[in-house]
């Protein structure tokens, strides 16, 4: 992928694997292909790492990003997919022009885990700078009134005490942990507070 002209310069197995020929595969279907709960979750990790890669000289091209996420076929059926994408070109002053991306089919692994999950491995960066440009994304992911509920389930509130707390009814708090976990694709308190950590959001 081609960040400088917003192009896919090259493609191999994307019809085997997905159904799109290398036409059709190009880069807005690959920024949106991706599963809806899944996708505003990749897109802040790829927006924020992209913005580092291109703003800083990196000294190899040693990087390497994983992602996992569900991805949407041609024929309108989902994978999940383990994409692990590096560096592949960079300008004389050491700035990121171009990846490399391979895409492996990991459906098999049988599990009802369908977080979105990332890690970066590199001997190159300052990863404390490099982590607070994908932290900067997920300011306001949610709203501040389900940061404060956050931050509550955080410090272990049950419902009737962040109700108490927050001068809201048990109900409302409930409805707040539903769009909590549906927006974070978690499933209970502990996967939140996870993906809150990963993602820098507490």
């Amino acid at each position: 992928m081609d960040w400088q002209q917003s192009k896919i310069t090259y493609t191999k197995g994307v019809k085997d694997m997905f159904g799109y020929t290398a036409k059709e595969f190009n880069m807005h279907r690959a920024l949106n292909f991706i599963h809806p709960d899944d996708i505003q979750v990749v897109n802040r990790i790829i927006h924020g790492i992209v913005n580092y890669v291109v703003t800083t000289s990196l000294v190899s091209n040693k990087q390497y990003l994983n992602i996992t996420f569900r991805a949407l076929k041609k024929d309108g059926t989902y994978i999940k997919v383990l994409r692990q994408s590096s560096p592949y070109q960079m300008d004389v002053d050491g700035k990121f022009i171009s990846n490399l991306a391979f895409f492996t089919d990991i459906s098999f692994i049988k599990s009802n885990d369908n977080k979105v999950e990332w890690n970066v491995f590199s001997d190159d960066i300052d990863m404390s700078k490099f982590k607070e440009h994908i932290y900067k994304e997920f300011i306001g992911f949610f709203t501040p009134r389900e940061m404060e509920i956050v931050y509550l389930i955080q410090n272990e509130f049950s419902n009737s005490k962040i109700a108490s707390q927050l001068f809201i009814s048990a109900h409302t708090v409930i409805a707040h942990r539903k769009n909590i976990l549906k927006k974070s694709n978690c499933h209970n308190a502990k996967e939140l507070l996870a993906f809150c950590k990963l993602n820098g959001i507490t």
